[in-house]
């Protein structure tokens, strides 16, 4: 049975809050904004509230190299999903249903939309609703631009948005850390499942 701090699905307060307010230690709205020359992400939705179930290198399903630096959006499902930067749809999934806490049968059942970037750097949205994504393969997106639903479908507790920035590596694809941008300032979100 999985303990209960994994399976609620908030570990943040509202948005609405004051940016220079701390929720918690470590977790909250960071000022300022990220070194020159950086690629810059925003949120991939544009909702004013929200939370995190699952920062990144969380026990749950952020422990292995390709989600390492993911971060879980507790989202209601059908939340329009945004593109967090511009580039091209090179790979998506769109018809499952449902959700399951069985790894080897539901860990490829999610449906998600796969964007590669100018610099070769690949962001995931994964988890969107079935028949949720609004994209096709070879698209380009801007920045801001509607690619999906949000849901709960495949290895997954809860309804969320499970995003990650990937590379290339030696064949294997994994996950780098990012900084996204808000309009009230820099997502700080610091390692480790934050509920506990």
């Amino acid at each position: 049975m999985l303990p209960l701090s994994l399976l609620i699905a908030t570990c943040l307060p509202a948005l609405a809050a004051a940016a220079d307010v701390s929720w918690r230690q470590g977790w909250g709205l960071a000022r300022g904004s990220q070194g020159a020359g950086e690629p810059r992400y925003r949120l991939p939705f544009d909702t004013t509230r929200f939370s995190v179930g699952q920062a990144p290198e969380g026990r749950f399903s952020h422990l292995d190299a390709e989600n390492r630096h993911a971060v879980d959006f507790t989202l209601p499902e059908g939340t329009p999903v945004l593109a967090a930067r511009a580039g091209r749809v090179i790979d998506l999934q769109a018809g499952f249903s449902g959700h399951g806490l069985d790894p080897q049968r539901d860990r490829m059942r999610a449906n998600y939309v796969r964007i590669r970037h100018a610099d070769g750097s690949i962001a995931v949205y994964a988890h969107l609703q079935q028949n949720g994504v609004r994209v096709r393969t070879q698209q380009w997106v801007e920045a801001g631009e509607l690619i999906a639903v949000s849901g709960n479908t495949g290895f997954s507790t809860a309804p969320h948005l499970h995003f990650a920035v990937q590379r290339q590596q030696g064949g294997h694809l994994v996950s780098i850390p990012v900084q996204i941008d808000t309009p009230r300032g820099r997502l700080h979100l610091p390692t480790g499942d934050g509920a506990d």
